[in-house]
């Protein structure tokens, strides 16, 4: 009961935030996509300039007079006392709104409850940790500091029995990848990655059992219901795996990972809601290398090299997904 009542005053807190202080979502996007075509040309003229520098000869260092300096320790008779070394550095940082104030004490209380007994409580208390996020995204010195107290206990929860606490788990990091990605580049893909591709395992054996069942198409990654607990994870993974994507910096070895991981979310013969997920990432990963992402797609299609080979049928939605990138990457992709 108190939990479903912090709960409700967390999500209408962050509506008044929302309705108080609107933030303009297309404006960040438009931003986004205008640095992700900027950066590769920036890096290139920044390498080119430093390529021209190196072959420059080196200049002789001047010797530079810096006046008179301290002889002793500070504090020490005769040098300069520690205090009068310069201004304490004020805090920049905007204070808390009565508001922000309130969430955060329900926030750092909240923490607790992620080891309760109760899945349901675990749950909501995930619920109400996402709901938080949006509304002190502006202050990240407070918020921060809750986040990574509260991250082993978040990671935990990729591995409760319940999966319905796992994808509320997995909407919380999609809401601190959204508001704030700069913190969580690491923690997505050394600590959140894997614990996504040993998920995907799991649930991918327990589907092939009722797949040969079914004996139709035993290769099909999920059962075509939208209510079954495999889709909602499925769909919490893809979501997740998509926006960090398409908002942090990953590793190559981490980026070829994932593109090879989401392959068979695309068979043909899966839920359409997946299909669409799977696609949109991959249209994500094209804006920042799409030629790994045709190296991956290609030649799970033609089935060369042998290490790509994927026995689902993926041919239709690869179509799809050059025929979409092919006016935002460059010359048209041919999957034939």
């Amino acid at each position: 009961g108190l939990v479903e009542v912090l709960l409700e005053v967390v999500k209408e807190l962050e509506r008044e935030e929302i309705v108080t202080a609107p933030q303009d979502t297309s404006l960040r996007r438009e931003d986004l996509e205008k640095e992700r075509y900027q950066k590769p040309r920036a890096d290139l003229l920044e390498f080119c300039e430093w390529l021209e520098n190196t072959k420059k000869p080196a200049a002789t260092e001047e010797k530079e007079d810096f006046g008179p300096f301290p002889r002793r320790a500070w504090g020490e008779e005769g040098g300069t006392d520690a205090k009068d070394a310069g201004p304490e550095t004020k805090d920049e940082e905007s204070k808390l709104s009565p508001t922000q104030a309130l969430v955060q004490q329900i926030v750092d209380k909240a923490i607790y409850f992620l080891t309760h007994s109760s899945p349901l409580i675990r749950a909501r208390i995930l619920s109400v940790l996402t709901s938080s996020i949006s509304s002190l995204s502006n202050t990240k010195s407070t918020l921060l500091p809750s986040i990574h107290t509260a991250w082993p206990f978040i990671l935990n929860r990729f591995k409760d029995p319940e999966p319905f606490v796992v994808t509320e788990a997995a909407e919380l990091i999609t809401a601190l990848v959204e508001h704030v990605g700069g913190f969580m580049d690491i923690k997505v893909w050394d600590d959140i990655w894997p614990n996504f591709v040993h998920l995907i395992s799991r649930l991918e054996k327990a589907d092939k059992q009722y797949a040969l069942t079914r004996r139709d198409h035993p290769n099909m990654l999920g059962i075509p219901s939208a209510y079954t607990t495999s889709h909602r994870l499925y769909r919490a993974i893809l979501r997740t795996t998509s926006h960090s994507v398409s908002v942090l910096v990953a590793k190559d070895k981490v980026f070829w990972e994932v593109l090879l991981v989401c392959r068979r979310f695309l068979n043909k013969h899966g839920h359409e809601e997946l299909q669409k997920l799977a696609r949109d990432l991959y249209i994500e990963a094209a804006m920042k290398n799409a030629d790994a992402v045709w190296l991956a797609l290609k030649g799970s299609v033609d089935r060369e090299p042998s290490f790509l080979d994927l026995a689902d049928d993926i041919r239709q939605n690869v179509e799809l997904i050059f025929t979409s990138i092919d006016g935002k990457v460059g010359e048209p992709i041919n999957v034939k």
